[in-house]
């Protein structure tokens, strides 16, 4: 639960968990378990007490079935078993069968550092041109809010302006919208899940609202592993080549990578005209947050 990084952070609710029922199990082993072995454990023929007797009358019945079930369990597994130790070569043909659709449904799977999980929210960064007013931001942030309200599997949403919680930066032209979705329990159909309603999100976003680019993101996988999901590419000039060219680089990055099925990249943090982007530093740097 301790350890520092990403891997504490994977591991922390299952430590948590791991820990809090060992202790629960521990009192339960040290109070209860030796007090009910001392009230349920007699010998037989011992005379029962009321409780025994009437938990005898209202249980036996399922005790003695289940008895009997698993006593006729083990009877066939053990005839099923004999009988295909006589099929030995049949059985490692299925065996072999089995590891090939193993390693052939693991090449199928998508691959993912975290497996990406509906947790019942996305989040949204909302980026107007480098020095737009708050106003301007504010007046395309209702707008934005608008449309995610009127959306299929959206119970709420809410903006906020000035600042990107994706990305870490503030600015008068960077915007944030937090959208709920509905119930669990309401959200059955495949094109209710998270994904589904992200990409609904992104495509009418990309066509109601042309002031900003708008980029739909999904929760993090795992709480305080990052803003939310997807991840984050830090773009360094490590060769001293100035912040115009940093910018070139990011932009290509940028374009290549939309040029991808099914990915976006988000790359507000950095513009090489903008005050706060033209401080010197040791490796200046401009971020991209990208999806899939």
């Amino acid at each position: 639960m301790f350890i520092s990084g990403i891997t504490g952070l994977f591991f922390r609710q299952f430590a948590l968990t791991i820990a809090v029922s060992t202790v629960l199990s521990t009192l339960n082993s040290l109070t209860l378990s030796p007090a009910l072995c001392a009230v349920l454990l007699k010998p037989r023929g011992a005379h029962r007490d009321p409780l025994s007797w009437l938990l005898n009358f209202v249980l036996g019945w399922f005790f003695k079935l289940f008895n009997k079930t698993f006593s006729l369990s083990i009877a066939g597994y053990t005839r099923i078993v004999g009988k295909l130790l006589r099929l030995s070569m049949v059985v490692l043909l299925v065996y072999g069968g089995l590891l090939y659709l193993t390693v052939w449904s693991f090449g199928k799977m998508p691959l993912g550092f975290i497996p990406q999980q509906d947790q019942g929210y996305l989040l949204a960064a909302i980026q107007l041109p480098d020095s737009s007013s708050l106003s301007r931001t504010e007046e395309v942030a209702a707008m934005c809010t608008k449309i995610a309200r009127d959306t299929k599997g959206v119970a709420h949403a809410i903006s906020v302006t000035g600042l990107s919680f994706v990305l870490g930066a503030d600015g008068s032209h960077l915007g944030s919208m937090f959208i709920i979705l509905d119930p669990f329990e309401e959200r059955r159909s495949p094109e209710l899940t998270a994904d589904a309603i992200a990409q609904t999100l992104r495509t009418r976003l990309y066509k109601e609202i042309q002031e900003a680019n708008v980029a739909i993101f999904g929760a993090a996988p795992v709480r305080g592993l990052g803003n939310a999901g997807g991840f984050k590419i830090m773009i360094e000039d490590r060769g001293n080549e100035g912040l115009e060219m940093l910018q070139q680089q990011t932009d290509e990055l940028i374009r290549t990578g939309n040029q991808e099925p099914g990915w976006s990249a988000y790359s507000p943090s950095f513009a090489p005209t903008r005050p706060s982007c033209t401080s010197t530093s040791t490796a200046p740097s401009a971020r991209c947050w990208a999806w899939r």
